[in-house]
């Protein structure tokens, strides 16, 4: 007997709606991962869902698993699971054929249209000729309540409903055997009165939804009320909202789906990898009944590890997870832009709220880490000893000190949030205070949305701070995780955290926590020069135009003639020659904001260098010399001794993903697909297609895989001049996506768009380098050839 085994299922197309919780069905036929009331809370094993088909007086499970839930080729050989299942993954539809049945399940999924996509629920649909039963065996203590073509399974802390207009029977099972006789007799179960199993039996080619309604979303000890909860009083009112408007629902659904994998010029593949990154929105996002979103940097996971909820306590101690982090919303803010507006204009006003403010311990703690702060505080502890049993006084003090340094944080911004929700972990990141002014121009130029005020605040904060004499923002240590955390080795203890770098706490850190960058940085300089040239172009803000001339002109103390060296220190002289993959991720944004920036050769070289098959890209590289995840010294080349622990050396997909787009936008099609055939050959084995890792699963970095549509297109918008453009480099139909408007676009000679909801404004289109002028309102149904 020869049996081939091919996939595992580590992932699966995660049902439910945006911010309210999700379940996982996967390729075995199994759900996974019910997410009601948090991620490391389990509700239910895999096996505790599942199907049961008759066709005649055969029973088949419709799971590919061993003989489960009493069914047994010794006892009852007509009960068995079925051999094999077909699954067609497409967030937010999963499709499955078990061989003698075939069922479709989705989560409604509209863009731009949130209030219908929130749904706590998933709604499935099987094409079968025999009659289908549902079985959930609940891992809690549970009652229940039968309606005339639902049955709710009620728990303390939430409930869940399946609710079919094609309902026989339905209730409870003690006695799973006989269930199954009912089931082969009759074509449905009778009701026990009590047991373990509930059950819902169905007509042939059923329908029905599966809805929940945990209104709690309880972490590091507090409780949120989620957002659906303002929408419905029970699972059941979640259900029979949606039947209402099921037909628009999901026809809304399958054209959104429709438009993302059905591509005309693209392949088929890159669809399913931009498909895939729906499935991770579902499983990150937490809406709260005011309307926050929560957005997980990653789950943390036994395996690839992550953040580490306070719930689950492994080891001692927790961060009690980790959210809305700024270098992290960098890469997916257009993504949020795209699909759903208002999440991203409520997380940049979230992050605005937390921006440091003076007279606070925080304003107290970063301000001394600047030594000119520091010397002086002492100084006054001298004169004036009160101050140290005095926090006012102490807070108040510092407020004067910062303005006669000029060394004032206030206006930083946050690194990410703990739960509670609304507390900010710390404002380490340098890299975060040129990452989040480009987020909200980005925002600004696609929806108009007053930004001004905080970009300002930030950008006055560098200024008076960390901009060194080149006129670039400058890093001091500790600058990375792997230098601080060896020099906390040596020391031994914390008395000793002073002496982990110049400033301390921290303020130098940038996305790639693990890689330290000293002085002035490719990643962090682009991104400040591309910031001034954005505040001038974007929002026709003048007065800097000077700095940004000569942060312009000081990037060529990084040039190399082929790249930007990964950092450069001038009192050192030190040189780091890495070729980091994120080194013009500033210029980027340019491009998501319409403005070419001569980056093209730049670019080639990431490629060339950093692209290594079989792997990825990675994320920085020494051309022509050993990785030094592959030397015996595992040390850095640039003579500052640090230890290297592997995080330059590897490839991270959100950031391949980010890379792509650019090059798409460049018009570097080819090298763009090369970079993105790895991810699509990584991920595709042992299931992990819709389940991307980096610190953790399901990484929310990999959700700007949505700007691949945008970078295939050329697209940008200004909403301010109603300009929409489209370089339309290679002929192709898809789908396109704006904060006010989604639909059909068509790039031939002439440019068409198809509305398929919203309203777009547009008075000029530049189209294949041609500008066009046309006083346009389109809206829902419209389809206007722009030639």
């Amino acid at each position: 007997m020869r049996y081939e085994f091919s996939y595992s299922t580590s992932s699966g197309v995660a049902l439910g709606g945006i911010g309210s919780g999700s379940i996982e069905i996967r390729a075995d036929g199994l759900f996974y991962n019910a997410d009601f009331l948090g991620f490391w809370q389990k509700i239910f094993n895999p096996e505790d869902i599942f199907f049961v088909n008759r066709t005649g007086d055969q029973l088949r499970i419709l799971a590919s698993t061993p003989y489960i839930h009493g069914s047994t080729p010794y006892e009852m050989p007509w009960v068995r699971p079925v051999e094999r299942i077909v699954y067609d993954g497409e967030p937010p539809f999963a499709h499955l054929n078990y061989g003698i049945a075939s069922a479709t399940f989705l989560s409604p999924t509209i863009p731009l249209d949130l209030k219908r996509s929130i749904f706590p629920l998933f709604y499935g649909n099987f094409n079968s000729e025999g009659e289908i039963t549902i079985f959930i065996k609940p891992e809690f203590l549970f009652s229940v309540e039968k309606g005339k073509d639902y049955i709710k399974i009620i728990t303390k802390e939430g409930e869940i409903a399946i609710k079919s207009p094609n309902m026989l029977n339905c209730g409870l099972v003690e006695d799973i055997r006989k269930a199954y006789v009912d089931l082969r007799l009759k074509g449905y179960v009778e009701d026990q009165q009590k047991g373990n199993y509930v059950f819902v039996s169905m007509s042939k080619s059923p329908e029905f939804t599966f809805s929940w309604y945990f209104p709690n979303y309880e972490i590091g000890g507090e409780k949120y009320r989620r957002y659906y909860a303002k929408l419905f009083k029970d699972s059941v009112d979640a259900s029979a909202s949606f039947w209402e408007e099921k037909e628009e629902i999901i026809s809304k659904t399958a054209k959104f789906h429709d438009l993302i994998y059905s591509p005309k010029g693209v392949e088929q593949w890159i669809a399913d990898l931009i498909g895939s990154q729906i499935s991770t929105l579902k499983k990150v996002t937490v809406l709260l009944e005011d309307g926050d979103v929560a957005i997980w940097e990653g789950l943390w996971d036994p395996y690839f590890g992550g953040p580490l909820p306070k719930e689950l306590n492994f080891f001692g101690e927790s961060n009690s997870g980790v959210f809305n982090t700024t270098d992290l919303s960098f890469y997916y803010a257009p993504a949020l832009l795209a699909l759903y507006p208002e999440l991203l204009d409520n997380l940049i006003s979230w992050t605005s709220k937390f921006l440091l403010k003076e007279n606070t311990k925080e304003h107290l703690l970063y301000s001394s880490s600047f030594l000119e702060n520091l010397i002086e505080l002492k100084k006054d502890m001298i004169k004036d000893p009160s101050i140290l049993v005095d926090l006012n006084k102490m807070e108040e003090e510092i407020a004067k000190i910062v303005k006669k340094t000029g060394k004032d944080p206030a206006g930083r911004v946050p690194h990410f949030f703990i739960a509670p929700f609304r507390k900010a972990n710390d404002y380490r990141m340098l890299g975060n205070q040129v990452e989040f002014p480009l987020q909200l121009l980005l925002l600004y130029a696609y929806t108009g949305k007053s930004v001004k005020e905080d970009i300002i605040k930030v950008f006055e904060s560098i200024r008076r701070t960390q901009l060194g004499d080149l006129g670039l923002p400058y890093h001091t240590t500790p600058a990375g995780l792997e230098q601080e955390f060896f020099t906390q080795k040596i020391l031994g203890t914390q008395e000793f955290a002073f002496l982990r770098g110049y400033n301390y706490p921290p303020i130098s850190f940038q996305t790639f926590d693990g890689w330290s960058m000293l002085g002035y940085s490719s990643y962090t300089s682009i991104m400040w020069y591309s910031m001034l040239f954005l505040m001038r172009k974007i929002l026709n803000i003048e007065e800097y135009k000077e700095m940004e001339e000569k942060s312009k002109e000081s990037l060529k103390q990084l040039w190399n003639g082929k790249y930007y060296d990964l950092w450069y220190e001038p009192i050192t002289g030190i040189r780091d020659t890495a070729s980091n993959i994120a080194q013009v991720m500033g210029f980027w944004y340019c491009r998501l904001m319409g403005y070419e920036m001569g980056e093209e050769d730049v670019l080639k070289a990431i490629v060339k260098n950093n692209l290594i098959k079989g792997e990825g890209t990675v994320n920085g590289i020494y051309p022509g010399e050993v990785r030094p995840s592959f030397s015996e010294s595992r040390k850095y080349k640039n003579n500052t001794g640090f230890p290297f622990i592997g995080g330059p050396d590897v490839p991270w997909g959100g950031m391949e993903l980010a890379l792509a787009s650019h090059l798409l936008y460049a018009g570097m099609r080819e090298e763009a697909e090369k970079v993105l055939k790895e991810i699509y050959e990584r991920y595709k084995l042992a299931g992990m297609f819709w389940k991307h890792v980096e610190w953790g699963s399901y990484y929310s970095r990999n959700l700007d895989a949505i700007t691949l549509i945008w970078g295939y297109e050329g697209l940008s918008y200004n909403k301010e001049r109603k300009s929409l453009k489209i370089k339309g480099m290679w002929p192709m139909e898809w789908i396109f996506m704006l904060p006010s408007a989604w639909g059909k676009i068509s790039i031939e000679e002439c440019l068409t768009l198809e509305i398929e909801d919203g309203y777009l404004e547009i008075s000029e289109v530049e189209f294949k380098g041609r500008s066009i002028k046309l006083e346009k309102e389109l809206t829902k149904g419209d389809k206007e050839k722009i030639c």
